[in-house]
């Protein structure tokens, strides 16, 4: 998918999350590219992408990005089966800045981790309800200080136990919004819970038409996991490539 849009080549002037702390001045470009779609729709798919037709894993498949590496995200989904017929539920999100000294909220920020947050909840599958959540953040990019106001990325936190009892419903991502989204929440905390929770109902989902309502798994059995990784690149051009890849 291609986006083209003129690259800017103005300098814009960004404000800082706290009114005291210095703006941030640096080039902006508004072009996103993604890498051209092997195949539209409804055209036949690769015959390198199907292996031997009795086999259960498809053919290799290799994506080439080029340009300047910026940042990669990787967000990760676990369902454990547990001894008391619920499922254990972790969701980590991991942010990897690759480019060193960033220009942000008043300072500059060096390269490698600058989030590193998880989710743990217990799913009761056959309600999907959630009985228990809660939140870590080994890693956050804003800690308290006095550029910050005394204010932190670790404030909403607490918010997050506050969920405990809503269900896996078409409601979900609203809930979400209202505890810990705006500028007041935390948008990496509110990404992970919302892809845990449609991970959770598209898993049960599946794992239902295959194995059954009872597929007698032993304790500490994992039942599904998801991966999903962006990483993107600056062009010589100006322009962003991003790079997704599911597992």
């Amino acid at each position: 998918m291609t986006a083209w849009p003129p690259a800017s080549t103005s300098v814009r002037t960004v404000a800082s999350p706290r009114p005291e702390a210095p703006p941030v001045t640096r080039a902006t470009v508004p072009a996103v590219r993604m890498g051209p779609i092997h195949t539209g729709p409804g055209a036949p798919v690769p015959a390198r992408l199907h292996g031997p037709p009795d086999s259960r894993e498809s053919g290799g498949v290799r994506l080439d990005v080029h340009g300047h590496p910026l940042h990669s995200r990787a967000l990760s989904v676990t369902l454990v089966q547990r001894g008391d017929g619920q499922l254990d539920v972790d969701g980590s999100v991991l942010d990897l800045r690759k480019r060193g000294f960033v220009p942000v909220g008043g300072d500059l920020q060096a390269s490698g981790i600058i989030h590193d947050m998880r989710l743990r909840a217990v799913v009761d599958p056959a309600t999907l309800r959630v009985e228990t959540i809660a939140a870590e953040q080994p890693t956050v990019a804003f800690e308290r200080s006095p550029a910050t106001g005394g204010e932190s990325c670790r404030d909403p936190i607490e918010r997050v136990e506050g969920l405990a009892g809503t269900t896996l419903d078409a409601g979900l991502n609203r809930r979400l919004t209202d505890a810990i989204g705006g500028p007041r929440g935390c948008s990496h905390i509110l990404t992970l819970g919302r892809l845990l929770g449609s991970t959770v109902v598209w898993a049960l989902e599946r794992d239902r038409e295959l194995h059954g309502a009872d597929p007698g798994r032993r304790p500490g059995e994992r039942v599904f996991r998801r991966d999903l990784v962006v990483d993107a690149y600056e062009q010589p051009d100006g322009t962003l490539a991003f790079a997704v890849q599911q597992g």
